[in-house]
């Protein structure tokens, strides 16, 4: 199956939120997992709709690089793709994931941050 990861950040003024979300995007690309991986951003270049819509694929994975699910990842998101939670779009199918936030590893890499600054 031909499947995309797409990595949705919220953009920012001075340009750091799509850098490390670009970075992230990158790494997975190296990994060969998906066919592509792309990143976007609700308030950004490149924007949300337009990733959407220049890919070509069977299945779209949508991953909301946020904390947690607030109101960009329950409204401003899925509207922006013109989704529902998992839908099809011109034979897309989209698979919207959880928050990153949600994900217990994220535990590990608060420690590993603090353990980090004591050395």
């Amino acid at each position: 199956m031909n499947d995309v990861l797409v990595l949705v950040g919220h953009g920012s003024s001075d340009g750091e939120n799509e850098k490390v979300i670009q970075r992230h995007a990158a790494r997975i690309r190296q990994l060969g997992t998906f066919n592509q991986v792309c990143a976007c951003f609700l308030y950004g270049v490149p924007g949300i709709k337009e990733t959407l819509q220049n890919i070509r694929c069977d299945r779209v994975f949508i991953i909301p690089m946020f904390i947690a699910h607030g109101r960009h990842t329950k409204e401003d998101i899925p509207k922006a793709l013109g989704v529902t939670e998992n839908d099809t779009i011109n034979d897309k199918e989209i698979i919207y994931c959880e928050p990153i936030g949600y994900n217990d590893k994220i535990t590990d890499i608060i420690l590993e941050q603090v353990a980090e600054k004591k050395d």
